[in-house]
């Protein structure tokens, strides 16, 4: 989705209401430019000497693939991991971690997708944190690395608030609000309830406790793969989020304990999806680590119509191999884009 189509939708949102005050809501949001995004935290992966880069693969079965290459140096890291299971430093009121913030608190860091890469992928922007207390449930309640990416915008994710309680913060059950109430619509099938429109086979919010996160959604993963205990979660693995009965993000988790003291150390993982609308969903990733940084590749297909960079056969247009790959690192601070920076090669 592009940002001029969020723009559009917004401001037919303000003026769907009829006559508009100079205190009114909708007013804020008919200028991308005044939202406030300091919730994403920091706009670039410099601390983590963060690199990134783009590319697409036509394959002989006539697959289109896009590829996201993120190599990062984790020793970057704010804190050292706090301990396993919200004890010690991680218990839920144990003050502030080294960095001088509270140990729940988020630690994100995020760059724009520029736009050719948010056409062809329908992922919209990325950003990376280190946790090092976890997040719920159960096992994964250690120190982790998230790499997250939107299929939304940044100003989006700013309407995605809720009432909030406990401590790291989540969203009450009972929301006073239509946007707080819109973490915990689920994308179910009409015909079939038990399965959710594009999340994997069996992914599903947790059944007794819910976790839904302000400007993330609602947590969705299969809880027969849920760690019994901190000590049995080994291998990266991933998340997905919903708000407003939509995919939202698609979250890669690498736990600290992965590569901790290891010379190096390899991961893959595939998933299918239940029933999938949105084509341009990751759906293969692999994790490499050779004792200093830290790999992460992430593939999936090229959305239908952008098949043209792979040279689809009902499209003879071509796009020359050399120019494929895409490398992009920080995002440039410009009122007028706030596109993140690309250069082709």
């Amino acid at each position: 989705m592009s940002l001029q189509w969020w723009k559009a939708i917004l401001t037919l949102a303000s003026l769907s209401v009829g006559a508009r005050s100079f205190n009114s809501i909708n007013l804020l949001y008919e200028n991308l430019d005044d939202i406030d995004l300091s919730f994403l935290g920091t706009p670039n992966l410099t601390q983590y000497d963060g690199k990134v880069d783009f590319s697409v693969e036509e394959r002989d079965n006539d697959e289109c693939i896009y590829t996201i290459h993120l190599d990062f140096d984790p020793r970057g890291k704010e804190t050292p991991p706090g301990n396993d299971g919200y004890e010690g430093s991680c218990a839920t009121n144990s003050g502030n971690a080294t960095d001088g913030i509270p140990w729940h608190t988020p630690r994100r860091h995020w760059i724009r997708f520029p736009e050719h890469v948010v056409d062809i992928t329908g992922l919209n922007h990325f950003s990376m944190e280190w946790v090092p207390c976890g997040r719920p449930p159960l096992g994964y309640r250690q120190a982790r690395w998230d790499l997250n990416f939107y299929t939304v915008t940044p100003e989006y994710r700013s309407l995605m608030v809720c009432d909030t309680f406990k401590n790291p913060s989540v969203c009450q059950y009972n929301q006073t609000s239509h946007l707080g109430r819109r973490m915990f619509t689920i994308p179910r099938l009409a015909r079939d309830p038990r399965y959710l429109i594009n999340l994997p086979l069996d992914f599903v919010p947790d059944p007794e406790y819910p976790e839904a996160f302000e400007h993330e959604g609602l947590i969705s993963y299969d809880p027969d793969l849920v760690p019994a205990n901190t000590s049995n979660w080994t291998l990266p693995t991933f998340h997905m989020t919903t708000f407003d009965a939509a995919a939202v993000s698609w979250r890669a988790m690498i736990p600290h304990n992965y590569f901790d003291g290891k010379n190096w150390v390899r991961s893959s993982e595939y998933q299918y999806y239940v029933y999938q609308t949105m084509m341009g969903l990751p759906s293969n990733w692999t994790t490499f680590y050779d004792g200093k940084r830290m790999s992460v590749e992430v593939k999936g297909s090229v959305l239908p119509d952008a098949r043209s960079v792979c040279g689809d056969s009902l499209n003879p247009a071509k796009v020359n191999k050399d120019d494929k790959k895409i490398i992009f690192e920080d995002t440039v601070h410009s009122s007028e884009t706030k596109k993140a920076e690309d250069m082709m090669h």
